[in-house]
């Protein structure tokens, strides 16, 4: 089973995230795709002992947060990422890969 996890997408993220996902892949043995920065991700792997193992990265560096005004973002932006969650984005891009 491969669980598609916004790796930005609550509170002290992307630390916590990481922690909770390897968590469920040491114990329930799951595939994890995480999307967010592939950069910071890796840092804070890096820097905190994280070992992303059964995780993969679908590295997104374009965000849409609360404040993006709709119409602006299909102007301006992307028009692969829609903004669907109070979360910081939710991607449609790449979800042929999953």
């Amino acid at each position: 089973m491969k669980i598609i996890v916004d790796a930005f997408g609550g509170d002290n993220a992307p630390l916590e995230i990481l922690k909770g996902c390897a968590e469920a892949v040491a114990e329930y043995g799951i595939n994890i795709l995480l999307v967010g920065s592939k950069k910071k991700i890796e840092k804070i792997a890096n820097e905190n002992g994280i070992i992303l193992y059964h995780m993969e990265i679908f590295d997104v560096e374009e965000v849409l947060t609360n404040e993006d005004d709709p119409s602006e973002i299909i102007k301006s932006k992307n028009t692969e990422y829609r903004y669907e969650s109070s979360s910081n984005f939710n991607i449609r891009q790449g979800a042929e890969r999953i």
